[in-house]
């Protein structure tokens, strides 16, 4: 069963190299009842933290590029694959899309940080900014993005955070809107495909941040987080210098 994988899937898979889209872990119910079955939370450190945040923008690109568009075009999905501009396309709006998706997963964790520990949000905000940066950096040279684009989208994304960190923490609802016209406008265009919708789009947006929130919330180890963004003292980039 393991041997066999479908030759789209193949496909697929060779477009999306170079990305970690792993899964959400989810939990049993034994797990759900007794904290005890979760075992010790694995996302403690800021290595943890950089690779949480890696995985995760991942997994919103593989649900929201991907297989959104996937579904778009029906069986026709596989004849798209065959053509080179749309194959393009499809990278263009992977790369033009994380600086995106690595936002809303680190507001969706500094959301649940700024409830659960007494780390001030700026602290916090520099942690998780200086993950992102660290995660575009090391991306150079593989992106269809041209390089001084790259680079001031790694530090729009940690004035970003500064500024979600002076403000009251915003819904998990909320967060899609602040990028989604340009999310949107960034996927794959096809004559072949069905016309893109956005109410879907966005009610699954607002579900699979919804989805990682929960998991981060079992998954980090909340007091190391504190402690970290504590001793760093890594404030994300002031908007108004430089």
């Amino acid at each position: 069963m393991g041997e066999h994988q479908d030759p789209v899937e193949k496909q697929l898979s060779g477009i999306a190299e170079g990305f970690e889209a792993q899964e959400l872990r989810k939990l049993g119910f034994w797990q759900r009842v007794i904290p005890f079955f979760r075992g010790k939370p694995d996302i403690a450190s800021p290595e943890d933290i950089r690779g949480y945040l890696d995985q995760r923008a991942a997994y919103l690109l593989q649900k929201h590029i991907y297989e959104y568009t996937r579904s778009r075009a029906g069986a026709l999905w596989q004849q798209l694959l065959s053509e080179t501009d749309f194959k393009e396309a499809l990278e263009n709006s992977k790369w033009q899309s994380l600086p995106i998706t690595l936002d809303y997963v680190g507001e969706v964790m500094m959301i649940y940080l700024r409830k659960k520990t007494r780390a001030d949000a700026q602290d916090i905000a520099g942690l998780l900014g200086h993950s992102i940066r660290s995660i575009m950096v090391s991306y150079e040279g593989r992106t269809t993005v041209p390089e001084k684009e790259w680079a001031q989208a790694a530090l729009t994304s940690s004035q970003r955070l500064r500024t979600a960190a002076i403000i009251p923490s915003r819904s998990l609802s909320d967060i899609p809107h602040s990028q989604f016209a340009e999310f949107f406008e960034k996927l794959p265009k096809h004559k072949k495909l069905y016309p893109h919708d956005e109410l879907i789009f966005l009610g699954d947006f607002r579900n699979n941040l919804q989805a990682i929130h929960d998991e981060f919330k079992w998954r980090s180890y909340a007091k190391a987080i504190e402690h970290h963004a504590k001793v760093l003292r890594n404030h994300s980039p002031d908007p108004d210098e430089g």
